[in-house]
């Protein structure tokens, strides 16, 4: 009887993954038009954007992604740039290779995103896919990039490796 004040568990139906042409055109949609009164919203509308398609080509949790820094998680192996970050839920290490996308946002701010907080990520993306006319809006958080990164890169690959999406995802 202790445990009956306590709401049933969510489900994951609320949970979308958001398919990469979507994603896509949310990256290369023009933010500028939107206005509001929230002084930090009208001013980093791309940063939340940045950071959201960051996440869904990354497939970190949230708190991983947000505590990224430039001086220990970035790294040339192979001639190629990674992203190395030991996971806090596992703690295992895991290496995502720099997609163009990943480049792209990591050369416009040479480096990691400005940090912001998951809060404000979540409330400032469902406005973002509103103003970009996704119908689905409403469902959009940041448990998406996560739910998009397995989702995607499952799809996009002949021979998924289960194993390594499952450990990048934690």
């Amino acid at each position: 009887k202790h445990f009956l004040a306590y709401s049933e568990p969510s489900s994951d139906e609320d949970s979308i993954a958001i398919p990469i042409k979507d994603i896509l055109e949310i990256y290369r949609t023009d933010l500028s038009p939107i206005s509001t009164q929230d002084r930090d919203w009208s001013k980093e509308k791309d940063l939340y954007r940045d950071w959201f398609v960051l996440g869904c080509f990354c497939g970190l949790r949230i708190t991983d992604l947000l505590s990224l820094d430039n001086s220990k998680n970035i790294i040339t192996l192979r001639g190629a740039k990674w992203i190395k970050k030991k996971t806090g839920k596992t703690g295992k290490e895991v290496f995502i290779k720099f997609s163009p996308i990943i480049n792209s946002i990591i050369q416009k701010y040479d480096g990691f995103p400005p940090k912001v907080t998951g809060q404000k990520l979540n409330k400032h993306i469902k406005t973002i896919f509103k103003y970009a006319d996704f119908d689905y809006h409403d469902k959009v958080k940041t448990h998406c990039m996560r739910r998009s990164f397995c989702t995607n890169a499952y799809l996009e690959s002949e021979n998924p490796n289960v194993e390594k999406i499952m450990q990048i995802s934690g």
